[in-house]
């Protein structure tokens, strides 16, 4: 009977460590840095970010690989668990077909195309942010996911005993 158990323990972990992978897969936490998503996100709230997101649209926000310094994308795509790169949270305003839309014009001339795959992405907090006006138009394949709040970081005093 003992043995029954066991095994069935050991059923059920493997189960939930499979479960936990396929989760893992699918979704990855993300920490947002600085004010430029302010007043939606503030620096140290988390968000969950779904990878392979499907279509993106206007107004959803997006977890993406920044530019390297001189403001290209050469180094090669990176694969789950990078945490090497710079990740920046960002919201799409517009998407390849879609025009840049006058107001937001910067890298990219207003009126002008966004290519196909390439998302023209602004931070909320447009004062700060270091979005598509400057860095361009993004790589779709550079989108690590599609963001979905999770949670405001503590503003309590911690206490240390």
């Amino acid at each position: 009977m003992r043995t029954g158990r066991v095994a069935a323990a050991l059923v059920v972990s493997a189960l939930a460590g499979f479960g936990v992978r396929a989760l893992a897969r699918q979704w990855v936490s993300v920490t947002v840095r600085g004010p430029s998503m302010e007043p939606a996100y503030r620096h140290g709230d988390r968000l969950l970010a779904r990878r392979r997101p499907g279509t993106l649209r206007a107004g959803d926000v997006v977890v993406f690989e920044g530019p390297v310094r001189d403001g290209g994308w050469e180094l090669p795509v990176a694969q789950a668990g990078d945490t090497a790169r710079g990740w920046l949270v960002k919201r799409v305003v517009a998407v390849g077909g879609d025009p840049v839309p006058t107001h937001f014009a910067g890298a990219a001339p207003a009126g002008e195309v966004v290519p196909p795959g390439h998302l023209f992405v602004l931070g909320d907090n447009r004062e700060v942010s270091v979005d598509s006006r400057r860095i361009g138009c993004v790589p779709v394949e550079r989108v690590l996911g599609k963001a979905v709040h999770i949670g405001r970081r503590s503003t309590k005093a911690v206490a240390s005993g």
